[in-house]
C-alpha cells in the first residue's frame, strides 16, 4: 500500500517534470524569439499569449504521438515547426528567413536536448541507480529489503527533477548563445543567406529523427532491448552526436552574425568613403568660388555706393526710384555672403548649405562653431561630422510642432575639440543597448541611421567618441576629438 502511494507520487512527479519542461520551452523560447524578432505587444502579455497557445499544443503532441515509428516522429516535428511559425506571425514582426530559422532551432534544441537528457537520466544514472539498489538489497540491508520499491520510486523522482533542471539550463544556454551570436534583429536576408542559416538546424532535425528511430526497443526472446543494450557505446555516442549537432547550430549562427556585421561595417565604410569623396569634389569646386564671391560682394557694395554718389552729385538730389533699385541690388548682393565665418572654407560651406536647407523648412539654425586651426584635425573629417549631425537635427525638427531650432556650438579644452548639437524631437527615442545609438524610427531602416555611425567613426579616428543625451523633448549630441598640439 505504501509503495503504491509512493508510485502515485512518482507518477505525479513525472507529469510535473513534463509540465516544467514545457514551461522552460515556453519561457526561454519566447525570450529567444524576442531577441530575433520584434514583438507586437508587451513582454508579459506576449509571454502569456505564447504560453496559452504553445502549452496545450505541446501536451496534445505528447499524448497524440507515441513516436514509436519514423512517421510519427516526422509528423510531430513538422507540426511543431508549423505551429511555431504561426505563433511568430501572430505575436512578432520579422522576415520569414529568421522566423523559419527560429522555429527549426527551437524544435531541434527540444528534440536533441531531450534525447541527451533521456540517455543521461534513464540509461546511465537510472541503470547505476538500479544496480546500486540491487547491491544494497542483495547484501541484506534491512531498510532496502523492506522498502526497496518505495526507495526506487523516490530515487527515480529525484532523478527526474535533476533532469528537468539540467534540461532547462541547457535549453536556456543553447538559445541564448544563438541569439547572442546572431546579434541585431530586423536584418533582410538574401536567399543564399537564409539557406546558410537554416541548413544546420534542418540537418540536425533529420539526424534527430534517425536517432529516435534507432532508439525504438526491439522484442527478442520475450525481452525488449534497446540500441543501448545491443550497443553499449551508443550511451556515449548518441548524446555526443546530439551535443555536436547543437554546437553546429550555435557556431553557424555566430558565423552568420559575424558575416552580417562585417558586411554592415563594410557598407558603412563604403558610404563614409563615398560621402567624403563627394564632399571633397564638391568643396574643391566651390572653394575658389567662395573666395571670389566674398571679393565680388565687397566690390559690388563699393560700386553701388559709387553709383549712388554719382547720381546724387549729378542731380543734386536723390532719385527715389533709383534708390529703391539700388536697395534691391544691395539685398541681392548680401545674399552672396557666407554669414557663418568659422575660420575654414569647408566648414563655412557645409554650415551655410545646411542653414539654407533649414531655412526652407522654417527651421532656425543657430551656430557658434569655430574651426580649430592648431589641433591637426582634418577639415574634411570635421565636415563629415557637421554634415551628418546637422542633417539628423533638421530631419528630427521636421516633425516638431511649435518652435523649431537647431543649436550648433564648439569649444576647445587643451588638445580636445568638442562639437555639440541640440534639437527638439517628437515621439520616443530608443537607444540600442549594443551600439549606444538611437534606433531608426523610419519604416525602412536600411540606409538610415548611418549618420551617427559615420560621426562615431570619424571621432574614433582621433581617439574620441560621441555622447548622446535626451532630456524631455531635447536631443543632444556631443562629439569629442583629440587633436595634436
Amino acid at each position: 500500500m505504501y509503495e503504491q502511494t509512493v508510485k502515485g507520487i512518482y507518477d505525479l512527479t513525472s507529469y510535473i517534470a513534463l509540465f516544467l519542461r514545457y514551461f522552460a520551452n515556453i519561457y526561454f523560447g519566447f525570450h529567444f524569439l524576442s531577441k530575433l524578432l520584434t514583438p507586437k505587444c508587451g513582454k508579459m502579455r506576449g509571454l502569456l499569449l505564447f504560453g496559452l497557445m504553445y502549452m496545450p499544443f505541446q501536451i496534445d503532441i505528447y499524448f497524440a504521438f507515441n513516436r514509436f515509428n519514423y512517421f510519427e516522429d516526422i509528423l510531430s516535428i513538422a507540426l511543431d515547426i508549423g505551429f511555431l511559425l504561426l505563433v511568430q506571425r501572430l505575436l512578432f514582426k520579422g522576415n520569414f528567413g529568421i522566423e523559419l530559422f527560429a522555429a527549426l532551432s527551437i524544435t531541434a534544441g527540444k528534440d536533441l536536448l531531450g534525447l541527451m537528457i533521456a540517455v543521461l537520466d534513464y540509461r546511465i544514472l537510472g541503470e547505476f541507480d538500479d544496480r546500486l539498489l540491487m547491491y544494497l538489497v542483495n547484501n541484506r540491508f534491512d531498510i532496502f529489503v523492506k522498502w526497496g520499491g518505495a526507495i526506487a520510486y523516490i530515487s527515480y523522482a529525484l532523478m527526474s527533477a535533476v533532469a528537468v533542471i539540467a534540461y532547462a539550463l541547457l535549453i536556456r544556454l543553447y538559445l541564448k548563445l544563438i541569439s547572442k551570436g546572431l546579434g541585431e534583429k530586423g536584418k533582410v536576408m538574401a536567399a543564399s543567406e537564409t539557406a546558410f542559416l537554416i541548413l544546420p538546424p534542418a540537418a540536425a532535425l533529420c539526424i534527430s529523427v534517425v536517432l529516435q528511430i534507432m532508439n525504438v526497443d526491439e522484442l527478442k526472446d520475450d525481452y525488449y532491448s534497446s540500441i543501448y543494450d545491443r550497443y553499449p557505446a551508443t550511451k556515449l555516442l548518441v548524446p555526443l552526436s546530439a551535443f555536436l549537432l547543437l554546437t553546429a547550430i550555435i557556431v553557424s549562427a555566430v558565423l552568420f552574425g559575424r558575416l552580417m556585421r562585417y558586411n554592415d561595417e563594410k557598407l558603412k565604410r563604403r558610404l563614409l568613403e563615398t560621402q567624403i569623396s563627394s564632399m571633397e569634389k564638391e568643396i574643391s569646386e566651390i572653394k575658389d568660388i567662395y573666395s571670389d564671391i566674398r571679393g565680388l560682394r565687397h566690390d559690388m557694395h563699393n560700386h553701388i555706393a559709387n553709383i549712388s554718389l554719382y547720381v546724387r552729385g549729378k542731380s543734386g538730389q536723390e532719385d527715389e526710384i533709383l534708390s529703391e533699385y539700388l536697395g534691391q541690388m544691395r539685398k541681392t548682393v548680401d545674399r552672396l555672403d557666407f554669414s557663418c565665418n568659422t575660420g575654414n572654407p569647408i566648414t563655412d560651406i557645409i554650415i551655410r548649405r545646411r542653414a539654407q536647407e533649414a531655412e526652407k523648412k522654417d527651421i532656425a539654425l543657430k551656430s557658434d562653431f569655430a574651426f580649430p586651426k592648431n589641433l591637426g584635425i582634418d577639415a574634411f573629417d570635421i565636415g563629415v561630422i557637421l554634415d551628418n549631425a546637422l542633417e539628423n537635427c533638421i530631419a528630427a525638427c521636421e516633425d516638431v510642432e511649435g518652435e523649431r531650432a537647431v543649436v550648433l556650438s564648439s569649444y576647445v579644452k587643451g588638445s580636445l575639440l568638442f562639437i555639440e548639437t541640440e534639437n527638439p524631437f517628437e515621439g520616443e527615442i530608443v537607444i540600442d543597448p549594443k551600439t549606444g545609438l538611437p534606433l531608426s524610427g523610419k519604416e525602412s531602416p536600411e540606409g538610415h541611421g548611418l549618420g551617427l555611425s559615420n560621426i562615431r567613426r570619424c571621432a574614433e579616428k582621433y581617439k574620441g567618441d560621441i555622447d548622446i543625451s535626451v532630456e524631455g523633448n531635447r536631443f543632444g549630441l556631443t562629439v569629442m576629438l583629440r587633436g595634436v598640439k
